[in-house]
């Protein structure tokens, strides 16, 4: 069950077309896959290079995917990296399975602490959506990714938003969904 929330989440929030206001120079593929290289000999739990790939770099939001996929090619011989808008690695996958290879932080963020984070990330991005005027929160961990869900009261389940926040308590992405 949780498998198929965070699946949803991560299906809903990819496709969230809202335009990114980062407070960062934005790097260039050169600069994100040099950051990952280098950190690979800093973090050894990372996935290794492989000995022969291609690679590809895209801008999703504030974040960086960097992906190698292996040659030959096969699903699940391939490597992604997500950085943030800072060209910190906050996520690493080796092939098709779950996140792996990198430790969460010690401090887990509470309830309280998520609702900050949103509440300055609404202050400085204007496209984020607002908060409703009354709201149930429901907050999901994904391994190290927090998932903060309002749902606007009284509940009709047409009304909610999600919030993405990445280990280090950054705001990743949002969606919102309405009915009307």
């Amino acid at each position: 069950m949780r498998f198929v929330l965070v699946a949803l989440l991560a299906a809903v929030l990819s496709r969230a077309g809202q335009p990114a206001l980062c407070g960062a120079p934005g790097l260039s593929d050169r600069q994100v896959i040099e950051i990952v290289h280098k950190e690979r000999t800093r973090q050894p739990a990372l996935p290794p290079a492989f000995p022969r790939y291609r690679t590809a770099v895209r801008r999703t939001g504030c974040y960086y995917i960097y992906s190698e996929a292996r040659i030959p090619q096969a699903p699940d011989l391939s490597n992604t990296f997500r950085l943030n808008r800072h060209g910190v690695i906050v996520d690493a996958q080796h092939g098709i399975g779950p996140s792996c290879c990198l430790k969460c932080p010690e401090k887990v963020l509470t309830e309280t602490e998520l609702a900050e984070i949103i509440r300055k990330a609404r202050a400085e991005r204007k496209g984020l959506p607002p908060p409703y005027p009354k709201a149930r929160i429901y907050v999901e961990r994904a391994h190290c990714w927090y998932y903060y869900m309002e749902f606007a009261l009284p509940e009709t389940g047409t009304e909610w938003q999600i919030f993405a926040i990445d280990p280090l308590g950054e705001l990743v992405d949002s969606s919102r969904h309405s009915a009307r």
